[in-house]
This record gives C-alpha cells, sequence and structure tokens, in this order.
C-alpha cells in the first residue's frame, strides 16, 4: 500500500515527475473477464471535459494509481516512447483549462478488492477507481460497498453532465441498473456484450459445420467441441467458470446472489430473506453435469483444469485449441500482442473474419438463456472529496474527459495519427459495440468499427447485445448494506461436479444444507414488509419478462415454480 496521503492538499500546480506507464483502456478491459464484462461509438462533446469544465481555480492533489491515467510524464519519459507525448498533451490540456489541480501518482494496487476497501475506509485510496473491484466484480456486493460509503455519491454531476444521454441505446438499461436509491455511484467506464466463444471459422468450414449462432444449445457447443477436436487440438478451452455458466443459461441457481435463477426463494420471515432450494431440480443438475463430463471425460474435447489457470486466448493462439470462450476484450489486444486473434489471420494471410469468429454463449436447453448478458462497469471517485464540492467536480470532470470524454478521443485520435491501423484505434476505443454515443466514429479517422474487425464480428457482438436484458434484482429489492453470502460452497460443490466423477446428488444436497446453514448467520438490513414488496414486484416482472422472451422455458418450467415456490413464499 502507498504511503498514507490526505484526501486533499493544497498545490498549484502539476508537477512533472518521472512516472511508470499509465494503463491503458485496452488493459483495463482485459482484467474484465469476470461476469462477461468486455468494453466502448459521432459527435464530440461540447466541452474539452466533455462536459463542464471551468477555468475556475481549485487548489487541489489528486492521486491515481494508473487509471484511468497516470501522472504527467517527463520529457525523457516522452523521448523513449513518443506515444506518450499525446497522452501528455491531454493531460496538459486539462490541467491548463483545470488551474490548482496537482495530479501525482499512487502505488496502490486498485485491483485488490481488500486492499482497495481497507484504503477508501482509511481515506489513504486514489482519487478514481473502478467501483466494480469493491465487490469483487459481483454486483449485489458491489452496491453494498457503495451504500457503506465506499464512492462518491455523484447523482448531481451524473445529471449535470447529462450522462444518460450519451450511452448508445443497448448500453443504457445497463447504466440506469446502477442507479441505487435514485442515486449513481459512479460514471460508465466500460461496457460489455457479455462472454461469448471465439472459434476459429475455417477449421468449422472443414469439419463441415456452419456458424454458431445466438439460438444454438450447449448440445450443440458439445456437438462442434468433438468434431474439431483433432489430434493435439482440442476442441475448446474454457475458463474454470464454464460450468457455471452452463447452470446459468439454463436458469438453474450458481450461487446465492442469483436470484434471477430457479433455486433460490425468497424468506422474508428469517433474519436472511433467502433460502436455497436445489433438490427439486436435481435431475437437472445431474443432466447438464453429464452434458458437461461427456465432453470433458468421453470426448477428450475440452481444455480445462479445476484452478481456472491457462491462458485460454494464448491456447487458441497457438491452436491448442479450435474455440475458447472469453468476451470481446480480447479483441482490444494490440494486433502486434503475441496473443492477439490477429495473429492467427496474419500467421494464415488471410482477413481476421475469414478465420475467426466470436458468437455469444449457448442457450439452455429448454429455451433459456442468461450466461451472455451485457453489463457495464463504474469509474467511481474517492468519497472523502464530498467534504469538497469544488474538488469532488473537479474529479468528477476529469474521469469523464479521460475516459468518455473529449481527453478519450483525442488520445485515440492521436494514436491513428502515429499508426494509421484501425485496429489500434478501436481496440484503444475499448468495446465493440461502443457504449457511448461520442466514439462509434472519430473526426479525420476513415474508417469504422468493422472496417478493423469485419463485418461478421461485429454483428455477431451487435447480435449479443440485442439479447434481452434479464430484469435486475437491484432496481426491485431493498438495497443490501449487511454483510451478504459467499458462493464458496457454490464454487467447491461445481468444482466437484466438473472435474470428478462424484455423485451428484450428495453435492447438491449437501451444497443446500451448507448454504442455509450459512444464511442462517446472516441478517438482512431491509424488514421483512420492505423485502416482501420489492421481491413481489421483482418475481412478477421475471414472471412477466419469460412469458414473453422464452416461452417454452416458462411454460415447461418457470410458470409452476413461480406459482408453487415464489407465490406462496411472498404470500400470495
Amino acid at each position: 500500500m502507498s504511503k498514507a496521503q490526505p484526501f486533499i492538499s493544497e498545490s498549484s500546480s502539476a508537477q512533472d515527475t518521472p512516472r511508470e506507464p499509465a494503463v491503458t483502456r485496452r488493459q483495463l478491459l482485459r482484467t474484465l473477464t469476470a461476469g462477461g464484462a468486455a468494453l466502448v461509438g459521432g459527435a464530440a462533446l461540447a466541452a474539452c471535459g466533455g462536459t463542464g469544465s471551468t477555468t475556475t481555480t481549485t487548489n487541489v492533489t489528486f492521486y491515481t494509481a494508473t487509471w484511468p491515467t497516470d501522472a504527467m510524464p517527463t520529457q525523457a519519459d516522452i523521448k523513449k516512447d513518443p506515444t506518450k507525448k499525446v497522452y501528455a498533451d491531454t493531460l496538459q490540456k486539462w490541467l491548463k483549462q483545470n488551474p490548482g489541480v496537482t495530479i501525482k501518482h499512487s502505488t496502490l494496487n486498485i485491483w485488490d478488492t481488500p486492499g482497495l476497501t481497507s484504503a477508501v475506509t482509511a481515506g489513504t485510496a486514489p482519487t478514481w477507481y473502478m467501483g466494480d473491484i469493491l465487490g469483487a466484480f459481483g454486483k449485489p456486493a458491489t452496491i453494498n460497498a457503495y451504500l457503506r460509503g465506499l464512492a462518491a455519491d455523484v447523482t448531481s454531476l451524473v445529471a449535470k453532465y447529462n450522462i444518460d444521454k450519451m450511452m448508445t441505446s443497448y448500453a443504457l438499461p445497463a447504466w440506469k441498473s446502477w442507479q441505487i436509491n435514485s442515486k449513481y455511484y459512479g460514471i460508465p467506464a466500460g461496457y460489455g456484450a457479455g462472454n461469448g466463444v471465439f472459434y476459429r471459422r475455417d477449421l468449422l468450414q472443414q469439419a463441415g459445420l456452419q456458424d454458431p449462432t445466438t439460438s444454438w444449445t450447449w448440445n450443440d457447443f458439445r456437438t462442434y467441441a468433438k468434431a474439431l477436436t483433432k489430434g493435439k487440438t482440442k476442441g475448446v478451452a474454457l475458463p474454470g467458470y464454464a460450468f457455471g455458466e452452463l447452470i446459468i443459461s439454463n436458469q438453474l441457481a450458481s450461487g446465492a446472489g442469483n436470484y434471477t435463477n430457479i433455486g433460490l426463494v425468497p424468506s422474508p420471515n428469517t433474519s436472511w430473506h433467502w433460502r436455497v432450494d436445489l433438490t427439486p431440480k436435481l435431475d437437472e443438475y445431474k443432466q447438464l453435469t453429464a452434458l458437461w463430463r461427456g465432453m470433458y471425460f468421453d470426448d477428450k474435447s475440452v481444455l480445462a483444469d479445476s484452478t481456472g489457470g491457462g491462458d485460454q486466448a494464448a491456447q487458441f493462439m497457438r491452436g491448442d485449441a479450435a474455440m475458447f470462450s472469453a468476451n470481446t476484450s480480447v479483441l482490444t489486444r494490440s494486433p502486434n500482442d503475441p496473443d492477439s486473434v490477429t495473429q492467427i489471420a496474419r500467421r494464415l494471410n488471410k482477413p481476421l473474419e475469414e478465420v475467426v469468429g466470436w458468437v455469444a454463449l449457448p442457450n439452455g436447453t429448454n429455451g433459456a438463456f442468461g450466461a451472455t448478458q451485457s453489463n457495464l462497469v463504474l469509474g467511481c471517485v474517492d468519497p472523502h472529496l464530498q467534504r469538497n464540492p469544488a474538488a469532488l467536480a473537479k474529479a468528477f470532470d476529469f474521469l469523464v474527459y479521460m475516459i468518455i470524454g473529449q481527453g478519450a478521443i483525442d488520445q485515440i485520435i492521436g494514436l491513428w495519427n502515429s499508426t494509421h491501423d484501425l485496429q489500434q484505434v478501436y481496440g484503444a476505443v475499448g468495446s465493440i459495440p461502443a457504449f457511448t454515443n461520442n466514439m462509434i466514429t472519430f473526426p479525420g479517422i476513415p474508417g469504422t468499427v468493422e472496417d478493423a474487425w469485419g463485418k461478421k464480428m461485429v454483428q455477431a457482438v451487435q447480435a449479443a447485445a440485442q439479447i434481452p436484458f434479464i430484469p435486475d434484482s437491484t432496481q426491485y429489492l431493498p438495497p443490501e448494506k449487511n454483510t451478504t453470502p459467499t458462493n464458496n460452497a457454490f464454487n467447491d460443490a461445481f468444482s466437484g461436479m466438473e472435474f470428478a466423477q462424484r455423485d451428484v446428488t450428495p453435492l447438491i444436497t449437501n451444497l443446500e444444507k451448507t448454504v442455509n446453514q450459512q444464511l442462517t448467520t446472516l441478517t438482512s438490513s431491509a424488514s421483512a414488509s420492505e423485502f416482501t414488496q420489492g421481491a413481489k414486484n421483482y418475481y412478477a416482472a421475471l414472471n412477466t419478462f419469460w412469458q414473453k422472451e422464452a416461452p417454452n422455458f416458462y411454460a415447461n418450467e418457470y410458470q409452476a415454480w413461480y406459482q408453487q415456490k415464489i407465490v406462496p413464499a411472498l404470500g400470495g
């Protein structure tokens, strides 16, 4: 942890001291794998900060741990790496418009959940950080952290800057889902269409297979993986959480906080207002485990291990696997990166879209879905700045400027001027498709994201972004301020289902017993009455959603579960 620093200190100018290279937007996106995050596309914003920068003097020092940027590089740094000049010019432009602000480097590791949480609590955190780290990319836990005061309330600034109007239509629901009790605790800092599957299109064609679509199932996935397993090449490389995605796509419970899924039932009159009810779906858990084990043990088509180790992208690039599961942040890697999918196209001397494709994760066998869901992460400001509204406004403006404002645009244009490489440009943007309207195209850059990655690739990601957004429990249920349950028991049980031939029945029954025991030790901050009303509204919305978006799943599974389990639990 860095040396303890005051949240505000008096200063009048930016220091030009040596710093380590700033974390790029591309590097940021490569951290967003949990939950399916990937990230940013037109009119430029009206003001340089994208907003309301003013030339009023505010004497304040901000600290940055290389995100969303770093402190000013020295001339020696720029001479060594000329690409830093564009960044230096962009930073200096904002500092000139905001006299009195100093930005200094912090050595705190802001990507470590316990470390960041402790630093924010102690008042030693940097000025900016990704809020989702506070909850280890779990949304209920992240909201819990916000409600405990670990990020500044920026609601009035979000309204002032009209962030809603900046969002694309498909990203807007994900952004709005972060409104908690009518408040916002950050700005949009990254968007993803969700996790999916990269595949070798040329190898599919050789195997006589058509490109998969968003309607494919896990049974189809097994067929593809088996057909593509040849010699030393496995059909697919998967991360350790892939089995959970199989469970989620069938809308079965895969964690203590997955309120959408069948298997977690409201219990308003207990101290923690939930209980686990998995055994009624035991046969389905067995069927899905058999499907997975069939791929892993029988077909031997899966390259995976219980630790989740290994870089699936690198395995795909080397030819160890013909498919791998990941979000499209992989495309934001530099085309010169050895693990970039572009390397395959270069190696074969073919356009990228001829040899590599991407598709959303498979659907459940009964028409359910949910493993691929668009999501959005927040950039937050140190809550201690709320003591000084003028400083908070400056910190907020800088965050907007560097992530979704003119500063980001200027750096992307600078990247184009130095490389004339559209893949570099749209990799730096960060997401396919863009989540803000001002980053779809850029002045002076003669090309679009389709020119960079190919029409087929972009259409596939856009199709995933259009998958219906399942109602978000956080918009209905009272925000939980107390300690929330862990998913350790689920992770242990699923590991036994994935990588061992153990009997599924005791794994599920023991899982149910263990989690329910854990829940008896917790107490909810919500009263039984407010929880019940919120849960009624939430499950009514879910009932309507599944009836419309997955009628077969609704008729064969969801409707009966809702009527038999949910309605009685909530008092009719």
